[in-house]
């Protein structure tokens, strides 16, 4: 079995680290992370633009030029 993965990020770049730190080290069988950045003011999109180039999963990233709310962040990657 295999999981996709969703993280929405606004603002929380320190943890964000410890979050991808993580799923490198799950068991399951990941077949895509997708990140949705909800204009984040903070460092995160340069985190997880780092994160996509070297990371063993592909790496899908959104990233909202104004911030949206989370609702609408969660929407957006199931339809």
């Amino acid at each position: 079995m295999t999981v996709t993965v969703m993280i929405p990020v606004f603002n929380n770049a320190s943890v964000l680290i410890d979050t991808l730190k993580s799923l490198e080290k799950q068991t399951y069988k990941i077949s895509q992370i997708v990140i949705v950045d909800d204009a984040s003011p903070d460092d995160s999109l340069q985190i997880v633009k780092k994160y996509q180039k070297h990371s063993k999963f592909k790496v899908k990233v959104i990233h909202h030029k104004k911030n949206t709310g989370l609702s609408i962040s969660y929407n957006e990657v199931l339809q």
